[in-house]
């Protein structure tokens, strides 16, 4: 599996997608070394030279609001 994005939220949860398909992947958010989400999340296109911007923008919001929600 291919890493397409990885980002540090609030200085302690690690946010990764990896693809799994051509057009879809996992986005993994783990705090130290426990996962507490993973979730699929699509891709507008093979990112065969890196992410779209939209995905990496919609892949952080995601994140983000799992996050905000745990509080």
């Amino acid at each position: 599996m291919a890493v397409l994005w990885e980002s540090v939220l609030d200085g302690k949860y690690k946010c990764i997608v990896e693809q799994k398909d051509e057009y879809y992947g996992v986005l993994t958010i783990k705090e130290g070394g426990k996962t507490l989400r993973q979730m699929q999340v699509s891709m507008t296109y093979s990112p065969i030279f890196g992410p779209d911007i939209s995905d990496i923008s919609e892949w952080s919001q995601l994140a983000i609001d799992y996050i905000d929600n745990m509080r």
